[in-house]
């Protein structure tokens, strides 16, 4: 299957971030589903009928957040890689601006295996496109 044609899940409480990821993604061939947090998520890929193969996501989301998220789907679907998305540092800080609890105590003990990389906001498109590349090259590679 060509890398591009794809099923990208994103993972985005701000609508903005949301739709500029899905427009820059989607320009790339790739299918991209959209949704606003991370139950929604879980709960599209638990009732999806079709494949998703990579799930780009924010940490911090106020129903819970993209590192749990990557938890769940650890147990849930293990295969599936995650990419984490973060507008703030992810190294050695367990909270975000407001104070929340982010679960991340230090990154080489808190980060699930299926999180196969991560970006800290703001990033070059490129620098996504590249990774979401990779990741699904990789895991291509894995599957024959």
């Amino acid at each position: 299957m060509p890398l591009a044609s794809r099923t990208l899940l994103v993972v985005d409480d701000d609508l903005q971030q949301t739709e500029l990821l899905r427009q820059l993604i989607a320009r790339h061939g790739y299918r991209v589903l959209a949704v606003r947090s991370a139950q929604e998520a879980l709960d599209l890929i638990r009732c999806s009928t079709e494949s998703i193969d990579l799930v780009i996501t924010d940490i911090t989301m106020p129903d819970m957040t993209g590192i749990e998220l990557a938890r769940r789907l650890l147990v849930e679907r293990p295969e599936l890689p995650v990419i984490l998305l973060s507008g703030i540092g992810i190294e050695g800080e367990s909270t975000d601006f407001e104070g929340q609890d982010i679960g991340l105590a230090t990154e080489a003990e808190s980060l699930p295996p299926n999180v196969m990389d991560r970006l800290q906001k703001p990033y070059r498109s490129r620098q996504l496109i590249s990774r979401i590349e990779r990741i699904l090259e990789e895991r291509k590679h894995a599957d024959d």
